[in-house]
This record gives C-alpha cells, structure tokens and sequence, in this order.
C-alpha cells in the first residue's frame, strides 16, 4: 500500500526538480522550489501521521508489550527464514525489540525533527525496516519505508538549500 501512496504522490509532485537524474546530467544545480519543498513537507508529515497512528494500534495489544509478536513473526512457517526457536529461551529479546519498535514508531513525529535527534531517529527506522526485510523475508516493504524515511528527511526542504541533511 505504501508505494502506492507514494507513487501516487509522485504523480502530481514535482519531484524531479532537484535531485533527479536529468537534473544530474544537466550539470546545473538548481535550487529546491516551493512546490518541491511543500511535496517534501506533505510526504514527512504523512510519514508521521503513519508511524504514529501504527504505534498506537500495536500498543492497544497485549502481545506488544509481552514481546509475543515478534515471537510469533520469527517462527511462523510464511516468515521464517533461519531458525530463530533458540529466542523461546530468550523472550526478553523479543520483548526488548517490540517496545524498541514502539518506542521508535510512536516517538518518530516528535524526534524526527529536531537536527540533533533525527539521526539517531533516522538510524533507528532504517534499521528497524532492515531487520524486518532480513528476518521476515519482507524486502520490498522494508527497503522501501526505510528509503522513504531516508529521501524526505535526508534532503532539506528549507528554502534556498541544496544539502542532504541527517
């Protein structure tokens, strides 16, 4: 669903004023315009609103907090990619990385932001989306969210800047 919306959203906004590879070939640095930094604006705050509204309907179930998702994504038959069983013998691990995506999902719109947080917050996504497409098999969805994090809130939106900024 989320390369559709995002696809979608690229239909409309111009997104290859800057960074683009026939921008790239041109050899001309052009700045960012207002309708490419209010795209940029519109997709961080959809990335948000997503992350927050799915950390919350996880935190609504007991198997978040009890660590028995992640338990249940390691050793189900369609998921499993190497055997992760030795972690019934390590449930805290479980535990730790369901709160750790929690706490990572429902604090993304507020660290995000601020310059001295989002690396940190940055580093955390990506790694986040890296693990579920090398445990879960689930490349597509975890290559692209953690490219989306990285491509909206690597390159600024401020006006008269051409910096990727982390």
């Amino acid at each position: 669903a989320y390369g559709h919306i995002f696809l979608f959203y690229f239909m409309f906004f111009p997104i290859s004023d800057t960074w683009s590879v026939d921008s790239w070939k041109k050899g001309s640095e052009r700045e960012v315009s207002s309708a490419a930094r209010f795209a940029i604006r519109v997709i961080q705050l959809h990335l948000c609103i997503s992350y927050f509204s799915s950390a919350v309907l996880k935190a609504a179930g007991p198997q978040w907090w009890d660590g028995e998702v992640i338990w249940r994504a390691m050793t189900l038959p369609v998921y499993i990619r190497w055997d992760m069983t030795w972690l019934s013998n390590h449930m805290w691990i479980c535990k730790l990385s369901a709160w750790g995506t929690l706490v990572l999902e429902g604090l993304y719109p507020i660290f995000i932001w601020p310059k001295v947080t989002r690396p940190f917050w940055v580093a955390g996504i990506v790694s986040l989306h890296l693990g579920i497409a090398i445990f879960m098999g689930l490349e597509i969805f975890g290559l692209l969210l953690a490219f989306l994090t990285l491509a909206v809130f690597g390159i600024s939106s401020e006006p008269n800047s051409k910096t990727i900024r982390l």
